[in-house]
């Protein structure tokens, strides 16, 4: 029986790139600069690495169930101030990444997993940066992934604050145009939010665990349709199989 599979919507950080050292180090910076007015300050004491991927993954809607009332606090307070004073800090972020030009690098088996999946899928990158996609094409190039995606859709390319729901509804309607439904879409990524999303939509999904997530796992295997995945590598040359186990 042929697959019903037809296109791969993929997110990009922590799913294919492992940068979450850099992330953080223009996540502080910024920080830094909407709270203090200055840069480079350490707020290590404040917001460790650790605390920031935690916050990372955490689901607005579900920030309530965080039994960790430290990081409860901390991240309700860091919330709080940013939104209150800074509608473009998560813009502001990526900038601050792009332009110090210090990357993350592929996540194990990505560039392998991509080149499989592009010969039979249309493969899409689908990422939630809030800066527009011609910023993230020259990182593209240096993981060498420039040429096995069809396309890069970034949530920056639409509008300010725009999520990964509105990005898949975007994503959706150009891909709908090939005759593309629903249920022949496969979302994979590392976060529980994407496929809540995505989930909505009636697509396919799979959840990545990666080591800096692996405290969501339970959640990423509520969110996912089909089995959560230890990494990309448990899926080249066999997504098919994969879904149909």
């Amino acid at each position: 029986m042929p697959s019903l599979i037809r296109c791969l919507f993929l997110d990009l950080d922590l799913t294919l790139v492992d940068n979450a050292p850099q992330v953080y180090l223009s996540y502080i910076k910024e920080l830094s600069s909407h709270l203090y007015g200055v840069d480079n300050r350490s707020l290590g004491h404040v917001l460790s690495f650790q605390d920031f991927i935690k916050i990372y993954y955490i689901d607005p809607e579900y920030s309530h169930l965080i039994e960790d009332d430290r990081l409860y606090n901390l991240y309700i307070n860091i919330r709080q101030q940013i939104l209150g004073n800074s509608k473009f800090f998560w813009r502001n972020v990526w900038h601050r990444y792009i332009m110090d030009g210090v990357y993350g690098k592929p996540m194990e088996c990505s560039r392998s997993f991509l080149a499989y999946a592009s010969g039979k899928y249309m493969t899409l990158i689908t990422t939630g940066r809030e800066i527009e996609s011609r910023y993230i094409r020259a990182e593209l190039e240096l993981y060498g992934f420039t040429s096995m995606v069809h396309k890069l859709y970034s949530a920056g390319d639409l509008r300010y604050n725009a999520t990964k729901l509105d990005l898949y509804s975007h994503v959706f309607r150009e891909v709908s145009r090939f005759s593309i439904k629903p249920h022949n879409i496969v979302v994979i990524s590392d976060s529980p939010r994407d496929l809540r999303f995505a989930r909505g939509f009636g697509f396919n999904t799979i959840g990545i665990v990666n080591n800096y997530n692996k405290h969501v796992a339970s959640i990423l295997r509520d969110q996912s349709s089909l089995p959560i995945s230890d990494s990309l590598c448990s899926l080249v040359d066999r997504l098919d199989d994969f879904i149909d186990r």
